[in-house]
Order: structure tokens, then C-alpha cells, then sequence
């Protein structure tokens, strides 16, 4: 289980009031790294779990124009555009959203914090489920294996 948050009403990254359908449109159908910092994560983490050295360039922000004409001889758009479709397709298969209608803005912070308490509950269990991978080599050494 993964807990992010997509705002919509203002009080959360991004602004406008009903614009949720858009958000969610955005990060499952459209592939646009530079739309979506939630994509743009994404695709760090997969780049970087691999050692891809395009992570250099998808780091670079292509959201203007001047910037896409700065940059269009350093970018490798066909590397780019299969990342893109790459974490397009993780997201697709991953994660799933559920929507919550939460008026008042304390209450919203109210229900994020339980939401991400019980995440850290799981991941807590989940090592404890791990510890008995850990074993000790000698005196002061611990060894970690995770799988």
C-alpha cells in the first residue's frame, strides 16, 4: 500500500476547487513528467533503482518553451518518452486512488494524519515480519537482508 495525496480544493499542493478528475486524469493518461511531481518522482525512483544515467535528464524541467528549445539538443526524447510510458504503466499497474470528501480544512489534515499513521503501522509490522532475516556476525556487526 502506498498513501499519496492528490489536492484539489486549494488546501493541498496544487489550486482550484473540483479539479480531482483533472489531477487523477493527469497522472494516469498523461505521460508528461513535468505535469505531474508525483510522475516526476516516480520516475527518479525507477531510474535510480537501476543506475539509468538519464535520471540527469529527467531531471531537467521542459515546461517551457524556452526550455525545450535550450535543451532539445541534450534530451533524448525517445529514452524520454519510453520512461515516460514506463512509469505510466507502473502507476497504471500499482496504484490505485480512492477519493475523500472532507470539507473542513482541519479536518482534512485530521484524516491525512490517520491515513499515513496506519501506513506507518503496516511498514512497521511488515519489518517486524523481515526481523527474523537479521542475523548477527560477531560482536558489533548486524547484518541486513531484505528481500
Amino acid at each position: 500500500m502506498h498513501t499519496a495525496r492528490t489536492g484539489s480544493s486549494g488546501s493541498g499542493t496544487h489550486s482550484g476547487s473540483g479539479n480531482l478528475r483533472q489531477r487523477l486524469s493527469e497522472h494516469y493518461r498523461k505521460t508528461n513528467k513535468d505535469r505531474s511531481i508525483f510522475l516526476k518522482h516516480l520516475g527518479r525512483c525507477l531510474l535510480a533503482a537501476r543506475d539509468d544515467p538519464f535520471l540527469m535528464q529527467w531531471e531537467i524541467d521542459l515546461t517551457t518553451r524556452a526550455a525545450r528549445e535550450r535543451y532539445t539538443g541534450e534530451i533524448d526524447h525517445d529514452h524520454l518518452q519510453r520512461v515516460e510510458q514506463e512509469v505510466s504503466d507502473y502507476l497504471t499497474r500499482s496504484f490505485t486512488f480512492i477519493a475523500l470528501t472532507v470539507v473542513e480544512k482541519s479536518d482534512r489534515r485530521t484524516v491525512e494524519h490517520g491515513l499515513l499513521v496506519h501506513r506507518l503501522s503496516r511498514m512497521v509490522q511488515a519489518w517486524a515480519r523481515r526481523r527474523a532475516a537479521l542475523r548477527v556476525d560477531g560482536v558489533n556487526h548486524l547484518s541486513v537482508s531484505v528481500h
